[in-house]
């Protein structure tokens, strides 16, 4: 009887053990990036403002979701799924690059470098030293507040220290073009950073020097939509200088490649129902208006009225004792 092969790993009589090395991290170099973004190379300077932050970030906030739903080595997960955690590691990785990178080459105070890497035990050993006016001071390179800085790289935990514990003021206007906190959370497209600004007391309708509000500058539809929650305070028909709505507004400063025909509908239909809303106002005004004008008419009637009998009466009075004195005569 013929026997079998042994298996691998049989022969000391131990079961085989396979290391799965682990990838090393590879950053992404800047042609690479150029031709992923679509960009031509140059020789422009690392500065991913330039190249499309906003879809790096929407990215970021997605990767956290899609990492606990999924491990990097489990099997069921095809090919194309595991290159899509790599791409958006790698992007994560270029982001916190850039940020370190941004930080550590600016000119800026060390309030904002520590807003930028969003190291809240540096920054609460700063507010110790120097007192909580570290936080509204507006820097002279950028003019920005540490509270900007951390809105704009969306450091949700840093914004949240600055309001709650530190009571830091959300309407501090920058110093360029001033913008509050809320524009740029809005602008970034960082949702929860803009709703904890609102709950924190940020203006709404805060306008900026181009005369544009938060939802001018709205980059996504969830930034829109959580305004639109505010809908008693919400002003959507506040124009720009330039006159412009934020429809309008949004279409015309929003590069080709990232505009969404599907977001300027939506700001239509907001300006629309406002409009709706103010027509429908101005409607039940009127018609006040004209109720209280025929009441102000029946009191003058009934008042004319009884002037009228008053007047009779008298007249009545007068020809009677006129009689009484002509008989006595």
């Amino acid at each position: 009887m013929s026997s079998l092969p042994p298996l691998p790993g049989e022969d000391d009589g131990e079961p085989a053990i396979t290391e799965r090395k682990k990838k090393e991290r590879v950053f992404m170099s800047v042609e690479t990036r150029q031709k992923l973004l679509g960009r031509e190379t140059g020789s422009e300077t690392f500065n991913l403002d330039q190249y499309q932050l906003k879809k790096l970030n929407m990215i970021m906030e997605r990767v956290a979701v899609r990492k606990r739903r999924a491990k990097v080595y489990d099997p069921s997960l095809s090919k194309n799924e595991i290159r899509l955690l790599e791409l958006e590691e790698l992007v994560i990785g270029e982001n916190k690059a850039y940020k370190e990178q941004r930080a550590e080459k600016s000119k800026a105070s060390s309030g904002l470098k520590l807003a930028i890497l969003g190291d809240e035990f540096g920054l609460r050993q700063l507010i110790h030293r120097q007192g909580p006016r570290v936080i509204d001071n507006r820097d002279i390179f950028n003019g920005r507040n540490p509270l900007h800085e951390a809105v704009a790289t969306g450091q949700l935990h840093i914004v949240k220290m600055f309001l709650d514990e530190f009571r830091c003021n959300p309407n501090v206007y920058t110093l360029l073009g001033s913008t509050t906190a809320l524009h740029i959370a809005c602008e970034k497209g960082h949702r929860q950073v803009a709703s904890t600004l609102i709950t924190f007391g940020a203006n709404i309708n805060a306008t900026d020097i181009r005369g544009a509000t938060p939802l001018h500058v709205c980059s996504n539809k969830a930034c829109i939509k959580l305004l639109q929650r505010y809908w008693d305070v919400l002003n959507p028909l506040i124009k720009s200088n330039e006159g412009l709505l934020p429809s309008q507004f949004y279409w015309k400063y929003t590069d080709d490649d990232d505009k969404i025909a599907e977001i300027q509908q939506l700001l239509q239909k907001i300006e629309e129902k406002r409009l709706q809303e103010n027509a429908k106002m101005n409607r039940i005004r009127q018609r006040l208006l004209y109720e209280e004008s025929l009441i102000g008419t029946d009191k003058q009637y009934i008042l004319d009225t009884k002037k009228k009998l008053e007047d009779k009466k008298m007249m009545k009075a007068a020809l009677k004792e006129k009689a009484e004195g002509s008989d006595s005569d």
